[in-house]
């Protein structure tokens, strides 16, 4: 670049920064695609993240849910069995039946003071 000074010309010279040549301006515009695209990358991914956490959120939610009915459902279970084996008792079979009462009997006692079995 050149200019005219009281009469005299001379070189303005720019530092090495700012003096774009030919060459230099598919460089610049080829970084600038780069960093646009790892900057969208990244915020894809922290767009999946926040939806794997909800879905994760979503599933224990589920989990605790279901865990809940199957703790009622062994509940259940667990007393339909010792009526059925207290029948049988009734009915004149001792033995393993007395027996499997009487675990059944100290386990649901356990289980209702949160003590731990076979201590």
């Amino acid at each position: 670049m050149k200019t005219r000074n009281a009469g005299r010309e001379s070189e303005l010279s720019l530092p090495a920064f700012f003096r774009f040549s030919d060459a230099l301006h598919p460089v610049v515009i080829g970084a600038v695609i780069a960093i646009a695209t790892n900057f969208s990358k990244i915020v894809r991914w922290v767009d999946r993240q926040k939806k794997q956490d909800e879905d994760i959120k979503a599933l224990k939610k589920h989990h605790e849910e279901d865990m809940a009915n199957t703790n009622e459902e062994m509940t259940l279970l667990v007393y339909g069995v010792l009526a059925c084996l207290k029948g049988l008792k009734e009915q004149g079979c001792n033995g393993p039946v007395t027996e499997a009462i009487g675990k059944f009997e100290k386990h649901l006692n356990q289980k209702a003071h949160n003590t731990k079995a076979g201590g």
